[in-house]
Parts: structure tokens; C-alpha cells; sequence
């Protein structure tokens, strides 16, 4: 409970350089990429070893950067491009994608992605410190997104680096990479409506560095 320990083949390449991943909620299928290039790489998971294997076709042609990756229960590959400012859908047939859904983001750096249980797809824009959210609409090939009347939402730090739920979904906090500090919002999914709460003062964190992870647990 208190070790790790590399799998068979770690670490593995990937095509482009990794600068986003993310799992299938059912732990088969992990996608990664977006550093560089126009791909996502595929892999199925060995759930008994935890070893990686490309998917037939891996790496999967974009014609863009892709990040932001997250993954739903359904079957659906959500991502985005702050190489052309865009938000996409794919479904997912044994954990190849298949695209159904591209439109502008009205961002400028997408780098970090999440899926809200009452149907949003939220996305952390470095570039331009806000948040965009994205309702979810439709299902399989027939999948839309759409902002809400709010997005984008300012952050009120710099270069917002990362994101995270808190258990119930209520709360969304986004960490500031380069004011160091974090941003609340609440989210009420019967109102349609994700409000900015509460900003920590600048470097409440620390003077140097940058967040580049965080996690919310149950208290």
C-alpha cells in the first residue's frame, strides 16, 4: 500500500509527447499525447498486469494538437485544440475513436479537461486564465456541446494549469500555475449556472514553481 512498482515496458512511447492523459472510467483504454504533432495514442490496459498495448491504428490522426482528454461511461472520447481554438467528440468502438463532434472552443489554450456528472465538459484555458464549460447534449453519434450563457469564466489568477471536483460535485477548483494560488466555483446544474466563489490571494501557495497537480478528497 505503500509502493509502486513500474510495469512491464514502462515507460512507454508516445507518439508526439504526452502533455495530457487520461483513463476509460472502466480502467480498459487509456489515451494520451497532445505535447506536439496531430495524434492521440490509444492503448488497452491489462487489468490483471497494468501493461500497455497500442490499439489497431494508434496513433489516431487529429489534423490538430489534442488535449484535454476525459472519457465517459458511455463511450465517448471528449477533447480539445489550442492549436485551432476547438472542443470535439469522438465515440469510442474498442477503444478507437471514431469523430462526431468538432466546433470552435472560444478559447485559447486548452490544456486541461473534466467531465461533470450532470453533463458539462470543463476546460482549463491557460492562455487566457478562464474556464470554458460545455453542456453535453445528445448521445453517440448525435453528441453536441454547446457553452453556457456564463463560459467563459474568468479565473481571476494567471496560466490555470489544472483542475478538480470535489466528491459531490458541487465545487470545481482550478489551480493557477503562475499566480499560485486557487480558484473556487460552485456549480448548479438545475440552473444551468457555474459562478466563481472565491480567489486565494497571489502566491498564497508559494513565491516560485507552478501547480501542476492537485487533488480533492472526502473530508
Amino acid at each position: 500500500s505503500t509502493s509502486a512498482t513500474p510495469v512491464t515496458g514502462n515507460p512507454h512511447a508516445v507518439t508526439g509527447g504526452a502533455f495530457a492523459c487520461s483513463f476509460s472510467p472502466d480502467g480498459a483504454f487509456l489515451f494520451a499525447g497532445g505535447n506536439s504533432g496531430a495524434c492521440i495514442n490509444g492503448f488497452a490496459v491489462n487489468a490483471a498486469t497494468g501493461a500497455l498495448s497500442a490499439l489497431p491504428g494508434s496513433p489516431f490522426d487529429t489534423a490538430r494538437s489534442a488535449t484535454s482528454y476525459a472519457v465517459d461511461r458511455t463511450g465517448r472520447l471528449f477533447h480539445a485544440s489550442y492549436q485551432d481554438q476547438s472542443v470535439h467528440v469522438s465515440t469510442l468502438s474498442g477503444g478507437v475513436p471514431t469523430p462526431v463532434f468538432g466546433a470552435p472552443s472560444g478559447l485559447d489554450s486548452a490544456v486541461h479537461g473534466l467531465l461533470h456528472p450532470a453533463g458539462y465538459y470543463l476546460l482549463a484555458d491557460r492562455g487566457n486564465n478562464q474556464i470554458g464549460v460545455y453542456r453535453i447534449s445528445g448521445s453517440g453519434s448525435a453528441t453536441t456541446l454547446a457553452p453556457i450563457s456564463a463560459s467563459p469564466i474568468p479565473t481571476g489568477g494567471t496560466s490555470i494549469q489544472v483542475m478538480v471536483l470535489s466528491p459531490d460535485g458541487k465545487f470545481l477548483v482550478a489551480a493557477n500555475g503562475g499566480s499560485r494560488n486557487l480558484t473556487v466555483f460552485s456549480i448548479d446544474s438545475t440552473k444551468d449556472q457555474v459562478m466563481r466563489l472565491s480567489v486565494q490571494p497571489a502566491n498564497q501557495l508559494g513565491a516560485d514553481g507552478r501547480i501542476t497537480g492537485l487533488v480533492c478528497v472526502p473530508a
